[in-house]
């Protein structure tokens, strides 16, 4: 007799095995209602931190939060919907970036300027950092060849027609380039190394300063430019500013001096206008204020006050004297002036305010958590202001008191400058120079 299976132990064995595959599946049931109600909790947390942070006026942080709130629920079609909608909807009011450009010197950016260009997107953007110039094409985050080993160019300013560049040298050379070539189309001899550059409005003039400030005539295309003006100072001339015009030049000197002279005409050597003015360009923040002209014969300076602390005051291009019915603004300190584009508005940088004053008279105070340091307007009249918070911040014009839309950076704002125009008229370009290298682009909201 041959041997028989025990069919009550495999029938026995069977039923347990299924039993525990039932309970296996139970517990794992279980544990995905469990983890999904985990996940479901933690992005109702989510949502509400993003809901606050767009309260607040952060609506970078509630798009993340709202986004990141959406990948947590994939088992809750309604649930991650709501989040995405809700992080669409933050988006479109956050300011988000475009590009970053790693500079190849660390250091202080001190100038940092788009190519002009009035009817298209500036493509080109002009960085200077302490010995050391760069162009660089925004969109493919590269920079142009003939400018990544230019170690010894000392500054850079764009020419009008934004095809064109001028560069300084620690020689005293000075070059006009073609952009993005770089071909070199017209070449000069100044005296000592050029601390800095230009060029007036109409683009027909160049101050250079270095030993001395020369004035040179450069409209003449590729043939040499002509020494118009040579002008004797007892110090180092760190900034130049031409009036829209072309028939002024203001300059602001190491030993805390304005000078002001008329240009074009005769090419004798001329004398300032008027005797020296005092302006204080170095308030101890590590920002030298320059003056800036609010029209053609109109130009702010930054003077001490009486008592300590200081005065935002405009004074006659012309005569030196102070304007009538113009404010004098008392600040604590003056990180930067800056005038916007129809000279409307003049912007001072200061102590956890941004102080404007319109030419009319009107003055308004925007605060800020922290020290203002850098200020910079829009063609559309929007206003960027970089504060030591580290973050900037952008308003669609200087009186709009509505909450600004906050900027947030990963290292505190050292520069912020605008672009011309974008596709359409409503929205400009804006940059912000971040830290010791990143520079980050940023459109700005659409009204």
């Amino acid at each position: 007799m041959g041997w028989r299976q025990p069919t009550n132990d495999l029938t026995s064995a069977r039923n347990q095995a299924q039993k525990d595959a039932a309970e296996n599946l139970q517990l794992a049931q279980a544990a995905v209602t469990a983890r999904q109600y985990s996940q479901s909790l933690v992005a109702d947390m989510q949502t509400e931190r993003g809901m606050l942070s767009a309260e607040q006026g952060d609506s970078a942080g509630a798009m993340l939060w709202f986004t990141t709130a959406a990948t947590q629920t994939p088992h809750d079609a309604q649930r991650q919907a709501a989040n995405r909608l809700r992080a669409r909807n933050a988006m479109n009011q956050t300011v988000m970036p475009v590009a970053s450009l790693r500079l190849t010197k660390p250091g202080m950016v001190t100038r940092l300027a788009f190519q002009p260009c009035p009817d298209c997107i500036a493509e080109l953007l002009l960085t200077v950092v302490v010995g050391r110039v760069e162009i660089w094409n925004w969109r493919t985050e590269q920079v142009l060849p003939w400018t990544s080993h230019a170690d010894s160019f000392t500054d850079a300013c764009w020419l009008p027609d934004g095809r064109h560049v001028a560069i300084g040298r620690m020689n005293g050379e000075v070059q006009v380039r073609s952009v993005p070539a770089g071909d070199v189309i017209q070449t000069f001899q100044s005296k000592g190394s050029v601390e800095s550059l230009a060029c007036s409005a109409d683009g027909q003039r160049l101050a250079v300063s270095g030993d001395v400030v020369q004035v040179w005539n450069i409209s003449k295309g590729s043939q040499k430019p002509v020494l118009e003006h040579e002008l004797a100072h007892p110090q180092k001339v760190h900034s130049l500013i031409f009036n829209h015009i072309g028939d002024r030049l203001a300059t602001s000197c190491r030993d805390n001096l304005v000078r002001v002279f008329a240009i074009g005409g005769s090419t004798d050597q001329p004398v300032p206008l008027f005797d020296p003015v005092a302006h204080i360009r170095d308030v101890g923040i590590g920002i030298e204020t320059s003056p800036v002209f609010q029209s053609d014969r109109v130009l702010v300076i930054v003077a001490s006050k009486p008592g300590g602390g200081s005065l935002i005051v405009s004074i006659d291009a012309s005569s030196g004297a102070a304007i009538n019915g113009r404010p004098q603004l008392p600040v604590s300190s003056v990180g930067r002036l800056v005038v916007s584009h129809d000279g409307q508005w003049l912007a001072t940088a200061t102590a956890g305010t941004c102080e404007m004053s319109s030419s009319q008279g009107e003055r308004i105070t925007l605060k800020h958590p922290h020290q203002v340091h850098d200020v910079a307007f829009g063609p559309d009249g929007a206003l960027l202001t970089a504060c030591f918070d580290w973050h900037a911040y952008l308003r669609t014009s200087p009186g709009d008191q509505a909450t600004p839309t906050k900027i947030p950076q990963l290292r505190p704002v050292e520069r912020c400058w605008f672009s011309g125009l974008t596709m359409d008229a409503a929205s400009t370009s804006s940059l912000t120079q971040i830290g010791l290298g990143a520079i980050r682009f940023t459109p700005a909201l659409r009204e």
